[in-house]
């Protein structure tokens, strides 16, 4: 995975690939395990599993993009986020 992380040139992919694909085989294999508990055919638990890495893929997205602000350049997924003194302070 740290080949695919340097050879992509964004940083929204490279985060999608450090964060969001772990999340999602993550979310496989637990919904797989889960699915092991009370449904009986080999095909539906695939089904659900893949549902499931796709849920959890999703949300750990989701959850992502949701810091990352509107107005940031390329650089902004790579830097932590900083508000300039005055524009936090009430007087200016």
């Amino acid at each position: 995975m740290a080949a695919a992380i340097a050879t992509v040139p964004t940083p929204h992919t490279r985060a999608a690939i450090g964060r969001c694909v772990p999340a999602g085989i993550a979310g496989y294999h637990a919904t797989l395990r889960l699915a092991h508990i009370g449904v009986p055919s080999e095909s539906w638990r695939e089904a659900f599993a893949v549902v499931g890495a796709i849920v959890i893929g999703g949300t750990a997205w989701a959850r992502m993009t949701l810091f990352v602000p509107p107005h940031a350049g390329p650089s902004a997924a790579a830097a932590p986020a900083s508000l300039p003194l005055a524009a936090a302070t009430k007087g200016g």
